[in-house]
């Protein structure tokens, strides 16, 4: 008698404990606006996954060649220079995603889901094929923190294989002109471009480097 008496207790208790209600919470009003909002998104993600995906299934596999041609004309001397700029470029890369991540939760407690994908899905797409401008060169971007001895480490490096850029003219235009074209297509909006002005001379010095760090990895 007792022991059922005990067992009814113990599920009377737990019964309580489990049946209580979950208040909604109630979050700022500009955050709920802010989610209204978050949808416009969808259009940017299926783009981007779909630019992605030509990038690596189609584009970059067909200039391998390219790729394998620049990584064997680099000097063993300079290797680790150009491997250094890589580092430089990938720590950049997760640094800028990683506060707009921050951002996110801090801000807006994470409820804009398709704001935050397609901010994960640009950072991605850098890491498939760089952009030295957009992270590392481009002295307009907010928060670049690029030190001189880097910016002229880069320099060094542009100044020892320009050459390359004439040697192979041809292939490297048809492989830029591609991508361009993809991203036109899609609608893919370039991050950090200084739009309007950004050089030829800094177009060519961001094409060779993002070559450079490629063919090594």
């Amino acid at each position: 008698m007792r022991f059922t008496y005990f067992i009814f207790l113990l599920f009377s208790v737990s019964t309580g404990l489990f049946s209580q209600d979950c208040k909604q919470g109630t979050l700022k009003e500009s955050i709920y606006e802010s989610m209204e909002l978050d949808s416009v998104y969808l259009i940017d993600i299926d783009f981007r996954i779909k630019y992605y995906a030509k990038l690596s299934k189609e584009i970059l596999p067909k200039y391998s060649m390219l790729k394998s041609q620049i990584k064997e004309q680099i000097k063993n001397s300079d290797l680790e220079k150009i491997e250094e700029i890589a580092i430089l470029y990938d720590n950049t890369r997760k640094i800028i995603l990683n506060e707009i991540k921050e951002s996110q939760r801090r801000i807006y407690q994470d409820v804009n889901a398709y704001s935050k994908l397609n901010s994960i899905l640009i950072f991605e797409t850098l890491d498939l094929f760089p952009d030295s401008y957009a992270l590392l060169t481009n002295k307009s971007r907010i928060g670049n923190q690029l030190k001189d001895q880097e910016y002229q480490l880069i320099l060094n490096i542009f100044s020892n294989y320009e050459h390359l850029l004439q040697e192979n003219n041809d292939c490297i235009n048809s492989f830029f002109n591609e991508m361009s074209q993809s991203k036109k297509e899609l609608n893919i909006i370039e991050i950090f471009q200084n739009t309007g002005n950004k050089t030829e001379s800094e177009t060519r010095q961001g094409n060779l480097i993002d070559l450079l760090i490629w063919a090594i990895n």
